[in-house]
């Protein structure tokens, strides 16, 4: 792609080499190629991480309705309400305030998204329902939620 740059002596004895017009357009070619390969690498990366966390919120309002699941097959009385938001860690189980590293409105940090996990129940009876918000990678507001019914 890019020309020899060493000057080549003639027969005649005039020396020939690459002007700096192609030299410019060489760099500029490469120049391009290097900033398309960039941008669909930062595109890839990006798109892995989004799926990696939305994957990890998928896995905490499953595990929160198992456990729902569990209390309602105990017996015991889902009926109380539960807080707005807790505190959860990334395998899904509850752990107190002092132990979990929280971020200003109260969600869950792990290594990647904060998640805050609410768990309400609508107007429909024996129905709960489990949603994760966090901030993407983008920075947009994204959210899991799931329904529970007994």
């Amino acid at each position: 792609m890019l020309k020899n740059i060493t000057r080549v002596k003639m027969g005649s004895g005039q020396q020939r080499g690459d002007t700096i017009i192609e030299v410019l357009i060489s760099i500029a070619i490469v120049s391009l190629v290097l900033a398309g390969s960039y941008a669909i690498t930062n595109r890839n990366v990006t798109t892995s991480q989004d799926t990696q966390e939305h994957g990890q919120a998928l896995l905490i309002v499953q595990q929160q309705i198992e456990g729902l699941r569990y209390l309602s097959a105990s017996g015991t009385d889902l009926t109380t309400t539960f807080p707005a938001s807790h505190c959860v860690s990334l395998a899904g189980v509850p752990t107190p305030s002092s132990s979990c590293s929280m971020n200003s409105s109260g969600a869950a940090c792990g290594v990647g998204a904060c998640y805050t996990v609410s768990i309400t129940q609508p107007p429909i009876a024996n129905t709960y329902n489990v949603a994760v918000t966090w901030s993407d990678v983008r920075g947009n507001t994204a959210k899991v939620s799931m329904d529970y019914g007994i």
